[in-house]
């Protein structure tokens, strides 16, 4: 998309929408803190941005279905889905794409979020 920037973390690699450009370009440092919105993840079968994770938890909810995944590196990730997710079992190998919208950056000291820079 233009953008020269990305997330790195625990063997995840994201690539950042080319709005981040220019908040990337006034931060001075070179770590920050990337969260994922729990509802901009979809399942996928392909994706070279997509994430592998391991399914550790489905829990259905009214509506929705909570999952927790986690990374390879071991780090978790929650997913909230309104699709029904019931072929989803703890153990299973899974694919996650993160919608560039979903992408927040946070500094790790203040915990402000970088937009607000």
């Amino acid at each position: 998309d233009g953008s020269d920037y990305q997330v790195e973390a625990d063997g995840v690699r994201l690539p950042l929408s080319c709005e981040w450009k220019p908040v990337l370009d006034r931060y001075a440092k070179r770590e920050v803190v990337a969260g994922i919105r729990p509802d901009r993840m979809a399942m996928t079968n392909y994706g070279a941005s997509a994430i592998s994770a391991v399914v550790a938890d489905v829990e259905p909810l009214i509506g929705e279905t909570s999952v927790v995944f986690r990374l390879a590196g071991g780090d978790s990730l929650v997913g909230m889905f309104a699709e029904d997710m019931d072929a989803l079992s703890p153990g299973l190998l899974v694919q996650i794409a993160i919608q560039s919208d979903g992408i927040e950056l946070f500094d790790p000291e203040t915990e402000l979020s970088l937009r607000a820079a």
